[in-house]
């Protein structure tokens, strides 16, 4: 930047000859979170009309059939895989030593593959085979619902010392969720205007707590004022549940590389898992 500029670039020359080769990481980082967060809100957007993987997870998951939902669910994993691992890599080759054949470097690379997805395409097209043969596909829903009765039947309730995820999911309820939530939802709307208008100081600025104070106000206008307790109960319990596993696995990954690259693609798994849970 102080080269370009030593040299009298304009403002608008400083932008395609420095600032943009600068930041190409950064632009290709925020590509790649933007496809992730894409795919991972295709079962949302399914709700409203969009079709293709997502509305077959949406209807899949209505009328609870889990291995059709899976069976939609793993090509949207795939497909955030293919494309992070692409965007992923393209950023790490910016700046690099080139390596690979001369013929696909650069300019003529680019060239080469677009005129061969092109011969592909006419020569797919002309054979008919835009769509994948039926005779090459395998069934997995029902072997994952049968994999889900299973579990249901053995795994819900009446397991030995542990007592079933059923047993779990009780206790956590009686014992966290529901202490928080009687206790937020017991106490005065003001009080709880107070007790933010306290905190958020201490935390930042008289801005913050402006701003927060007003915003928890808005909730009780809009009339929403205790199912919205209800939801705040809901969070420092997940945030609990979710530190005591993260801080364990995040742990166990820096220190193994075998566990970090066995988290990986759970985590690609995780993403659109996470619209599909919603």
């Amino acid at each position: 930047m102080e080269a370009v500029t030593s040299l009298g670039a304009t403002g608008r020359q400083r932008l395609p000859s420095a600032r943009l080769p600068l930041a190409r990481k950064e632009l290709l980082l925020g590509l790649n979170q933007t496809i992730m967060m894409a795919l991972s809100m295709a079962v949302i957007a399914s709700v409203i009309g969009a079709g293709g993987l997502g509305d077959r997870v949406y209807q899949a998951l209505s009328a609870v059939d889990v291995g059709a939902a899976l069976a939609a669910g793993i090509p949207i994993v795939l497909l955030a895989v293919v494309l992070d691992r692409t965007t992923e890599a393209a950023g790490h080759r910016i700046g690099a030593e080139p390596t690979g054949p001369a013929l696909l470097r650069g300019r003529r690379g680019w060239t080469l593959a677009a005129v061969v997805t092109a011969a592909v395409s006419v020569v797919g097209r002309a054979a008919d085979g835009r769509v994948w043969p039926e005779d090459v596909t395998v069934a997995i829903a029902g072997p994952v619902n049968t994999a889900k009765d299973w579990m249901v039947d053995h795994l819900y309730t009446g397991v030995p010392v542990v007592g079933g995820t059923a047993d779990l999911a009780s206790h956590f309820t009686s014992g966290v969720l529901n202490p928080l939530r009687s206790g937020l939802t017991a106490l005065p709307w003001w009080a709880v205007l107070l007790v933010v208008a306290a905190l958020a100081p201490a935390i930042g600025t008289w801005r913050t707590a402006t701003t927060a104070v007003l915003a928890m106000a808005a909730i009780g206008v809009l009339g929403v004022w205790k199912p919205s307790m209800d939801t705040l109960s809901q969070v420092p319990a997940a945030v609990a549940v979710t530190l005591v596993l993260g801080f364990g696995i995040a742990i166990g990954a820096a220190r193994s590389e075998r566990l970090e690259r066995f988290l990986r693609p759970v985590l690609d798994v995780s993403r659109p898992c996470r619209s599909s849970s919603t």
